[in-house]
């Protein structure tokens, strides 16, 4: 089996104060997207995408990074002839409880019959990169999530949150600190879009990050779609213009985005904390006094 040269998470890292160049970060995108893109035209949903599920293999003839998805574990078919045909039963009583997968031929039948649609519970691993259909509401929320959920713009979201972090070198929503205020800040599309206008260097790339992070599953572009819309030559070439710009509220040393960065990595929620941090937008810390 090959070995990787490091994750995606690893290789952000090593380029907090030296940033990649927009022409190299926009390589990378659209490898996350077309990744996703083959994905899905297979039906098949990840649903734990992150940083840490990305590999970057460096040793290549043409010295450029080539991007792997890896840890399909929690990965669904949500096209019914795809899974009926897959499906297999598994004797794992704690996947089963966890994962709500079908166990028996009836079970799958019902299964089919709500796909795209996936009965699923609160998701606790990488919250920065959940919708609000799937955040948990504590950090004991095991409670089965009262609607389906579209596991295919699950998938749209979280990657859109892994460009952003290819983008800007800080990990999303890196001024909040416990997961009330994540909870508010993603469960309406007006409180997104006030920080990404906050921090994005220009208007397309706002529009590009809008196609991923939109609360509404439908109003979520298909990575088909991203894909085609990204390869326009004139796309590109605003995005690499405005991510040569320096970082809204960031000194070009790049120091703060260092600190940030591993900062909200090394405590990604405090999910007990009540406190507010003085980044999270006065909209949306007004929004929390009204609770």
């Amino acid at each position: 089996m090959k070995r990787y040269s490091m994750t995606l998470d690893t290789y952000l890292q090593l380029h907090l104060r030296r940033r990649l160049s927009p022409q190299k970060r926009m390589h990378l995108i659209i490898q996350m997207i077309q990744s996703i893109q083959e994905s899905h035209q297979l039906s098949i949903a990840h649903r734990d995408l992150s940083t840490l599920n990305y590999m970057i293999d460096l040793e290549n003839k043409d010295n450029e990074p080539r991007l792997y998805l890896i840890d399909f574990g929690k990965a669904v078919f949500y096209d019914p002839q795809a899974a009926m045909e897959w499906w297999v039963a598994t004797e794992d009583d704690r996947l089963r409880e966890l994962d709500l997968r079908p166990q028996t031929k009836e079970e799958l039948d019902e299964w089919c019959e709500k796909l795209p649609g996936l009965p699923a519970r609160s998701n606790h691993g990488y919250l920065r990169s959940r919708s609000i259909q799937t955040l948990p509401r504590s950090n004991k929320d095991t409670d089965l999530l009262p609607y389906l959920i579209n596991p295919a713009a699950e998938d749209i979201y979280s990657l859109g949150t892994i460009i952003w972090e290819t983008i800007q070198g800080m990990v999303p929503w890196a001024g909040i600190s416990d997961l009330e205020t994540l909870r508010v800040t993603v469960d309406t599309d007006l409180n997104i879009d006030t920080i990404l206008e906050k921090i994005m260097s220009g208007p397309t790339s706002i529009r590009f990050l809008k196609m991923f992070l939109r609360v509404n599953a439908d109003d979520r572009r298909s990575a088909n779609d991203i894909l085609i819309w990204i390869q326009q030559p004139e796309v590109q070439n605003a995005l690499i213009k405005e991510w040569k710009l320096p970082r809204k509220g960031i000194r070009r040393s790049g120091r703060i985005a260092a600190n940030s960065r591993r900062k909200a990595t090394a405590n990604p929620i405090a999910r007990n904390s009540k406190g507010i941090t003085k980044k999270v937008p006065a909209v949306i810390k007004k929004k929390l006094k009204m609770k």
